[in-house]
């Protein structure tokens, strides 16, 4: 599996990579995500990550752009939310902080919608949008990769659909926990919605902005630059490469803990990545993708 981690260059398709994987690639940043969520919140906090991870899955969240690379959508959805909690911290009281952070998490939740088509390797089967996520696509055409083209003129469609899916950024769940601790309602539906007061609403949107704005700056400084000059060479590469393997060993009907070697993995690492990773340590393997992947180095 060729270049994965580039886009839009060639390469063989998102996997089939299972949620529970991205869920522990992810975890050092949903685990500050809930060190900064308000204790009375905290469950649901998690039950909209786990959304998060379950709609956007491997999806990019652009083209060419800011987190343009397998996973950018979701990591990027997740910044956005720990950003807009550190900064708002001592800004909003709880419930309306809380209503925040969730917008946060949700504002490119129309891109997967209006941007997008993603579609089996022929083009020819496509998935639902509204209906099915990547994963269950993926399921659906044999557990495959799935690939996506980007539609034309697509730009600012995400923002428009946002008061039409506000149900599913903010189901009955949030909203009745929102309402029960005293969160003022009224003003988060008009917030949902893009037109809020001048209260709670205008200021939860602004940061949203805000955290918006500093993620794709953060993103640009730190991370495309090296990108550009040599590609992916740690978590994502060494994540996907990780569960390629447990899925090939799962299909093969072997144990998946029993000594799985170093050299095996990097060896996958580099042909996903398209670069050399052979002579990285064993060490440098994250420790947490590894022992939420039951794999440890011979």
């Amino acid at each position: 599996m060729s270049d994965l981690p580039r886009y839009p260059g060639k390469f063989r398709g998102y996997p089939p990579v299972s949620e529970e994987a991205l869920l522990a690639w992810l975890s050092p940043l949903s685990d500050e995500i809930l060190d900064l969520t308000p204790p009375d919140f905290r469950e649901l906090m998690m039950e909209r990550i786990r959304w998060a991870v379950s709609w956007f899955h491997l999806l990019p969240a652009s083209s060419s752009c800011h987190h343009f690379e397998a996973g950018g959508l979701l990591r990027h959805s997740l910044e956005c939310a720990k950003i807009f909690l550190s900064d708002m911290g001592g800004v909003l009281q709880c419930p309306m902080l809380f209503a925040g952070a969730i917008a946060a998490l949700t504002h490119d939740a129309g891109k997967p919608l209006t941007d997008t088509v993603v579609t089996d390797s022929s083009g020819k089967s496509r998935r639902n949008a509204f209906t099915e996520t990547p994963l269950c696509f993926s399921a659906r055409i044999g557990y495959r990769p799935y690939f996506l083209r980007w539609r034309r003129n697509r730009h600012g469609s995400h923002d428009r659909i946002l008061p039409a899916i506000a149900g599913t950024r903010f189901p009955t769940s949030i909203r009745d926990a929102l309402a029960e601790k005293g969160a003022d309602m009224p003003e988060v539906i008009r917030m949902l919605l893009g037109r809020p007061g001048s209260g709670a609403g205008c200021t939860i949107l602004d940061g949203v902005l805000r955290a918006d704005m500093k993620s794709t700056s953060d993103y640009t400084a730190s991370f495309r630059e090296p990108f550009f000059q040599g590609g992916i060479t740690s978590d994502l590469a060494l994540f996907v490469a990780a569960d390629e393997m447990r899925s090939e060993l799962k299909l093969n009907g072997e144990a998946s803990g029993n000594g799985v070697s170093a050299d095996r993995l990097l060896g996958l690492a580099e042909e996903i990545s398209d670069r050399d990773l052979k002579h990285s340590a064993p060490e440098s393997l994250s420790e947490d993708i590894r022992r939420a992947l039951c794999f440890t180095a011979a």
